[in-house]
């Protein structure tokens, strides 16, 4: 049986969710100590050339703030393979490559890949609470998607937009809560003076 848990005003549905976005808002806003973090940041340089130092910072802020939240269970990722025409993600093979290129192997070479890698749509989802399971769909919010991702996702740079945003929508989604119910508490308040 399934207890009806009342929460206090301005709190949470989940007590410890309100640490995590304190651990989650640091990171991602707090100052970064650079002797700690410089060596991950260089590596991040290195692994994807052409990243500005900013870029890199991000990165690396937004995959931390992550960690912390995927690994408490309040946010996570969805896979699934598309179901679209293969045709539907080809690219335009006449603008990609110049006159010298031979097209028909780059198309084989495209076409090897997505038989080996896949075609995938990627979801960001999140929740306030832990009460339910973790496969339950309905006890998270998609907060952003990406659809036609070849293979993994992972060094796209849609990795780090789709984090980001499922973060942002997450932080969001504790202040209305709480402040909803900091504004019940204190409209309650009111009746009890009147």
């Amino acid at each position: 049986m399934k207890r009806n848990k009342s929460k206090r005003a301005g709190e949470a549905s989940d007590p410890t969710v309100g640490a995590i976005v304190t651990q989650v808002r640091a990171m991602l806003d707090g100052n970064l100590s650079g002797a700690s973090v410089a060596p991950e940041i260089r590596q991040i340089r290195a692994r994807h050339p052409g990243t500005t130092m900013k870029e890199a910072i991000r990165k690396y802020r937004v995959d931390a703030a992550w960690k912390i939240a995927e690994s408490a269970g309040y946010v996570h990722v969805v896979c699934e393979p598309e179901f679209e025409p293969i045709e539907t993600f080809e690219p335009d093979w006449k603008g990609l490559y110049s006159r010298d290129c031979d097209r028909e192997r780059a198309r084989k070479e495209w076409l090897d890949t997505i038989e080996r890698d896949g075609i995938w749509m990627y979801a960001t989802e999140y929740r306030l609470s832990l009460e339910g399971s973790a496969e339950d769909y309905r006890s998270w919010e998609t907060a952003d998607n990406i659809g036609g991702v070849e293979g993994d996702w992972k060094g796209t740079g849609y990795d780090v937009d789709l984090k980001a945003e499922c973060l942002r929508a997450f932080l969001e989604a504790f202040d209305a809560e709480t402040s909803q119910g900091a504004a019940e508490l204190a409209a309650r308040a009111t009746y009890a003076v009147i």
